[in-house]
């Protein structure tokens, strides 16, 4: 990551860490997104994509990345929309176990970031309209 794009992320998480919401960074390419995942990953974020280990990690009081793709499973969305609606607390059906998982957090301690291209970002947004879900927003440029 250059050092411009750097300075942003971590002006931003500045003032992301003190939101409970969720946050949303959005890249021209996917090799600036990889290189900021490596950069988060070693100042303490974990990277999942599984919802069930997000709402661990989320009640273990620690801050994850969720790099997203072109197509959102149901659970993700759900996760998303729950994080945003409910703070603090996230429940999701098994489908293996078919038992109700439920997590309880502090937002404000365990903090959930979005990454995307400014591509998939678009599409993502236009069918799903996950806007009105994320706090803080920065399009690194």
């Amino acid at each position: 990551m250059d050092k411009t794009n750097t300075v942003k992320v971590e002006e931003f998480m500045g003032f992301f860490k003190a939101q409970s919401e969720i946050g949303l960074l959005v890249f021209n390419t996917k090799e600036e997104l990889e290189k900021t995942e490596q950069f988060l990953t070693d100042n303490g974020f974990v990277l999942s994509f599984n919802c069930f280990q997000i709402m661990n990690y989320l009640k273990n009081k620690q801050s994850v990345i969720l790099s997203l793709s072109e197509k959102i499973t149901p659970e993700i969305y759900s996760l998303i929309t729950q994080y945003s609606d409910r703070a603090g607390e996230i429940q999701m059906m098994n489908p293996a176990t078919m038992v109700l998982e439920q997590v309880e957090f502090d937002p404000k301690e365990s903090h959930l970031l979005l990454l995307a291209t400014e591509t998939i970002w678009g599409k993502i947004d236009e069918e799903f309209d996950l806007k009105n879900k994320v706090g803080l927003m920065e399009r690194i440029k």
